[in-house]
């Protein structure tokens, strides 16, 4: 045998060896009754990936998620490599008070919505609390444009539609007249309905107050034509009234 054949099958055993023993302080450190152990970086040589040699799942490192404590890292680690963590840690804290800038964590924020059409669903649920993937509707999207269809000139024309159809007279100091934009911007001072989910819909267009545009619902409508039922020919003077009252206090 030459010299050379002799020195690759050493090279060979050598790492052979040096994987079996890899392998063994993987499951040195993943075994629960080990009570020291500390993290270390392992690297690989001869251009060898372990990876191609052993499965996946038996290079994982297990690791506890759970939160430590600074008793626990004084417990688990020497005092100098305690020490660093413990210093780098309130390090990072002092910083990300300071910046806020997202370079240590950033906010991840899943959304799931519930589709009708199965196809388009990337996973299944089941309302059923007994189910084996039970989900809890938080919050139900809505469309505004389905919720809050009314533009300011759609409602004037659709109570004064209903006025009709229901042979309700409005009237304004004792004369007849239609319901005006006027007359809602008196309602709109006097009731806020922007303040308000279900009458207002704000559509943010933009960072400023004035790129705000509003879309109102149904409710608003009905509410506005019950009152005007209620008392058609003072609905207005009664309305007026008590917006002076509440201007004045």
């Amino acid at each position: 045998m030459s010299e050379s054949e002799d020195n690759s099958r050493s090279v060979q055993r050598l790492l052979d060896n040096s994987l079996e023993a890899f392998l063994l302080a993987i499951e040195l450190y993943n075994r629960p009754t080990a009570k020291y152990r500390v993290d270390e970086k392992l690297f690989e040589f001869h251009g060898v990936s372990l990876s191609d040699r052993v499965p996946h799942h038996l290079l994982m490192l297990s690791m506890s998620a759970d939160p430590i404590d600074i008793d626990t890292i004084r417990l688990k680690y020497s005092p100098d490599v305690a020490e660093k963590f413990l210093f780098n840690e309130a390090k990072i804290r002092q910083q990300e008070a300071e910046n806020e800038n997202g370079r240590y964590s950033i906010l991840l924020r899943t959304e799931v919505a519930i589709v009708k059409d199965r196809s388009r669903a990337d996973f299944t649920v089941s309302i059923d609390p007994e189910s084996d993937k039970p989900a809890t509707i938080i919050s139900e999207f809505k469309d505004p444009k389905n919720t809050h269809p009314f533009t300011v000139s759609s409602i004037v024309e659709q109570i004064n539609r209903r006025l009709k159809r229901a042979g309700i007279v409005l009237e304004a100091g004792g004369v007849a007249k239609n319901f005006t934009k006027n007359d809602w911007a008196l309602f709109m001072k006097f009731y806020d309905f922007k303040q308000d989910d279900q009458y207002g819909y704000a559509h943010r267009l933009g960072n400023k107050s004035s790129s705000i545009q509003y879309t109102y619902s149904q409710k608003t409508i009905d509410f506005i034509f019950d009152l005007i039922r209620q008392d058609p020919k003072n609905v207005i003077y009664i309305l007026k009234n008590k917006q002076k009252k509440k201007n004045e206090t």
